[in-house]
């Protein structure tokens, strides 16, 4: 398993807690941390996660594709 250094970047990019980001997506924080660990979300909440960061999940998680 690979650390997504991406999303930490641009969630960090956001200034919000983490916690804040994770409510807005309805998701627990300990999910976004476990995306930023490199498990990757369920694809419904990768999209609105990557729409609420104003990126794609292409740039996210797409150095995951080989």
């Amino acid at each position: 398993m690979e650390q997504n250094i991406r999303l930490s970047e641009v969630l960090s990019q956001t200034g919000k807690a983490q916690n804040a980001i994770a409510k807005e997506i309805g998701t627990t924080p300990q999910s976004l941390s476990n995306w930023k660990a490199g498990i990757t979300p369920p694809l419904a909440k990768a999209i609105i996660l990557a729409r609420k960061l104003n990126t794609t999940v292409e740039d996210l998680w797409g150095h995951l594709v080989h």
